[in-house]
């Protein structure tokens, strides 16, 4: 499965660099290439309906704890266990080179999970980086929804 970024002369590598540098963050529809977008989308259909995701926590190590109040949410991490994962990963890890020759941001991993909202689901109000800790310099979110609007709900929050 071949999950390559924008082709040369597509601005939206541009785009996506300049948004992080200007302001911090990004939105690009359509960037994720449709096959692979299908193909994670039918992986996580598949996944949920088999009920092998887990309720998503909060916290690491001693302090995880899975809090309803806080996260309402079903995951799995993605570990390359499928064409899918795996055309993720590679089409991430391009990202990851041109972000650090781009911004010199030095980004040196890349960890992805699946995540399900089911009705009423949410994440509240976080950052996306453990306590004391800066391990999450860049985070993507790809909705895998199929004809998604914002009359759904599960809208992404950016906060300043």
């Amino acid at each position: 499965m071949d999950a390559p970024l924008p082709l040369p002369g597509d601005n939206r590598l541009g785009c996506v660099a300049a948004d992080l540098a200007s302001q911090g963050w990004s939105w690009q529809p359509g960037l994720l290439p449709d096959t692979l977008l299908a193909a994670m989308r039918a992986e996580i259909q598949r996944l949920d309906a088999d009920a092998t995701l887990a309720p998503a926590g909060i916290g690491r190590d001693d302090d995880f704890q899975v809090d309803r109040s806080i996260r309402k949410t079903r995951i799995t991490w993605l570990d390359g266990s499928s064409a899918a994962q795996l055309a993720f990963a590679e089409w991430a890890e391009r990202w990851r080179e041109f972000l650090n020759r781009t911004l010199l941001l030095g980004l040196f991993e890349f960890e992805a999970c699946y995540a399900v909202y089911p009705e009423g689901g949410f994440y509240d109000r976080h950052l996306d980086s453990f306590e004391g800790a800066k391990n999450r310099i860049v985070s993507i979110v790809v909705y895998l929804n199929e004809a998604w609007s914002v009359d759904d709900g599960g809208a992404l929050l950016v906060w300043p």
